[in-house]
């Protein structure tokens, strides 16, 4: 939007440029802050330094994570069912 100055409503702009991830879903999550938080730590006390965009990395992380969750249950679930069979 545009004022009637010319100038950019600066909402607008800010909007605009929100750059985009392919984790943009699990933003916002438990999972996330956590890890979020952890590398937030490790960056401010020179531990690590990224040469990606810390959305890429945290979400990367946290994917994975929850990859291996549901592959656990999945193992889980099967053993429980097969206990019950018998």
């Amino acid at each position: 939007m545009v004022h009637n100055s010319g100038r950019p409503d600066r909402k607008t702009s800010r909007q605009s440029r929100k750059r985009h991830h392919p984790y943009e879903e699990l933003e916002g999550t438990p999972i996330w802050n956590r890890v979020d938080r952890a590398v937030k730590a490790l960056l401010k006390n020179g531990d690590l330094e990224l040469t990606t965009r810390r959305e890429y990395v945290v979400g990367y992380i946290c994917q994975n994570i929850g990859r291996d969750l549901r592959r656990k249950r999945r193992t889980n679930s099967t053993r429980a069912l097969r206990s019950v069979r018998r």
